[in-house]
């Protein structure tokens, strides 16, 4: 009988220890922060989505950590705002989603957090966004001349979004000084070095009706194709259909000394 009650001792702290094993410290601390997060703690919620982030104490789950981290987002908290924002940036689709949907909200929490982010750090994708709410009045009052304040401010770090705004600005001819060298000048770079067909078809159409120079809009057709312009890539490969009804002759040029805004407007 004695060794049959040790064996049953045995067999019971065995027991005990599988069971302890099936909990690790991780998982306990990871069940503790979701019954937390559950009631509406913020730093509780980040804590569960960094767990789910890195995924100790439970599987990895990035949308799962994206998740959470709105959710303390909703709620005003500085640093859940930054760790969407850094995400987004890295081609975090979801967390992307977010920002989007915070942007189009106008959560006014978040466009402030983003107006002293910009204020405070001068990264120039916070300086857009500051843009856009004010261009869009979406999250801050609209109010266009601050708009085009933080988009240049943006633009001068070669923020490829603020650039392509303000070529379209000047290209339709909605900002005071709007003209065509401004105009060519951004949009070109949109296009270039940011790859934007609307950009290149613009600089095409700039060409064909403005300038009148054939050879100059076919390449940018050509380029608009080349990025994913199907009516771009049709028009570079009708060239010869167009060219000698596009460009006028030399003395046919309009007045240059004329503005040359007008037909953006």
């Amino acid at each position: 009988m004695k060794i049959h009650h040790k064996n049953y001792i045995l067999a019971l702290c065995c027991s005990l220890l599988l069971l302890s094993g099936c909990s690790s410290k991780a998982q306990r601390e990871f069940n503790a922060a979701l019954k937390t997060a559950q009631n509406g703690d913020a730093i509780a919620q980040m804590k569960v989505a960094d767990f789910y982030f890195s995924g100790t104490g439970t599987d990895l789950n990035i949308d799962e950590s994206v998740h959470w981290y709105e959710k303390a987002a909703r709620q005003g908290h500085h640093q859940a705002f930054a760790w969407l924002m850094g995400q987004a940036y890295n081609n975090n689709a979801a967390a992307n989603k977010v920002i989007q949907a915070l942007q189009n909200e106008g959560n006014t929490l978040f466009a402030h957090w983003v107006l002293a982010t910009a204020k405070q750090t001068g990264d120039s994708n916070a300086q857009y966004a500051v843009g856009w709410m004010y261009y869009t009045g979406k999250g801050l009052i609209k109010d266009r001349h601050q708009a085009n304040l933080w988009f240049k401010k943006a633009a001068q770090q070669n923020n490829l979004l603020a650039i392509k705004v303000l070529g379209d600005q000047h290209y339709f001819g909605e900002t005071e000084y709007a003209n065509d060298q401004q105009a060519t000048t951004y949009l070109s770079q949109a296009a270039n070095e940011g790859k934007d067909a609307d950009a290149a078809m613009k600089m095409a159409h700039y060409y064909h009706y403005d300038v009148r120079d054939g050879e100059m809009a076919r390449q940018w057709y050509a380029k608009a194709g080349a990025l994913g312009d199907a009516d771009s890539k049709r028009m570079a490969e009708s060239y010869d259909e167009w060219k000698a009804s596009g460009p006028l002759q030399p003395n046919e040029l309009p007045n240059t000394s004329v503005d040359q805004t007008a037909h953006h407007e």
